[in-house]
């Protein structure tokens, strides 16, 4: 969501975990969510997306690119881009099962690449990545050095 175009939604408390479906009484959030490590690790993860759209202007254009879809594996990965050179590139891991050693193929990125969410390193190359893929996971790479 935080990658797609156009302006992302969050709805009644997702960042921390609330877990109250949505009724037609009222519910007041439950801020005692963020006493739990769980829950406070939850909102620094979306503060740390939320951070990276605003702060990349990729995100914020209405250019993407579907670049590599496999169906069978269930793996998805596109590319936002502004007319500018900034470049991000998301890739999912949409079924039911890890996938190790998996290749994307076409990565638009050559060189050095950072993993925001985890703050890992890889080097992408010939228009291919090699990845391992947990289960109903996503990524999000740019180009550059990790910090850590």
């Amino acid at each position: 969501m935080m990658t797609a175009v156009g302006v992302p939604m969050i709805w009644m408390g997702e960042e921390f975990g609330e877990h109250v479906p949505m009724s037609e009484q009222s519910n007041k959030i439950d801020w005692t969510l963020l006493e739990n490590d769980a829950n406070k690790d939850l909102r620094e993860y979306y503060r740390t997306l939320i951070r990276f759209r605003t702060s990349n202007p990729a995100c914020r254009s209405n250019n993407v690119d579907f670049f590599h879809e496999d169906p069978d594996a269930g793996v998805l990965c596109f590319q936002r881009f502004d007319d500018e050179g900034s470049v991000i590139v998301v890739a999912l891991n949409l079924s039911d099962d890890t996938l190790e050693d998996y290749t994307v193929t076409n990565f638009p990125l050559d060189g050095p690449c950072r993993e925001i969410t985890n703050d890992s390193a890889l080097v992408a190359s010939e228009s291919a990545v090699t990845l391992d893929l947990p289960r109903r996971a996503g990524f999000l790479f740019t180009k550059g050095e990790a910090d850590g």
